[in-house]
């Protein structure tokens, strides 16, 4: 059984292509009463599906344009943990996503920078000070193509 009917999908759509519009804006683009909108949204959050509403920002305008992937391994005789590396990694500076991975590598790492020549910086200064670390790949980022921002349909991606 499905967690959320066809409705619930218009309703996420439709914030997905704008979230700031009105549940009055909602409702008149989905053709349902403001007070149904409201009630679905309300157990959308409520059930945690929709987290929160956020902001799309252009990290170009904001000088962070560049970005680079890391994939880092584990120092596992150091007694440490993949978690705590990544709860370490969570606090730095210009790091903008951590995620726990399967295969040779443990954790990959999204970091966005002002240029691609500041990597270096960011792995000698904040990185490489963590201590668990055993060994980094970088990746640099040419162009993201698709991001999960750019996804406003997500329920067409079910398999």
């Amino acid at each position: 059984m499905s967690v959320v009917d066809e409705l619930d999908k218009r309703l996420i759509y439709e914030l997905r292509l704008d979230s700031r519009k009105s549940v009055r804006e909602l409702a008149k683009s989905l053709a349902e009463s403001p007070s149904t909108i409201y009630n679905r949204r309300k157990k959308l959050e409520d059930k945690e599906i929709i987290k929160c509403f956020s902001v799309n920002l252009d990290y170009e305008q904001l000088s962070l344009g560049k970005s680079a992937y890391l994939l880092i391994k584990i120092d596992w005789s150091s007694g440490t943990t993949a978690q705590k590396v990544a709860e370490q990694l969570k606090g730095k500076k210009n790091v903008f996503q951590v995620t726990l991975i399967s295969g040779p590598y443990d954790l990959l790492v999204k970091v966005r920078l002002r240029t691609i020549d500041d990597i270096h910086k960011v792995l000698t200064n904040s990185i490489r000070t963590v201590e668990g670390i055993k060994e980094i790949d970088q990746f640099q980022v040419f162009q993201e193509v698709l991001t999960e921002q750019d996804i406003l349909d997500p329920f067409e991606h079910d398999i």
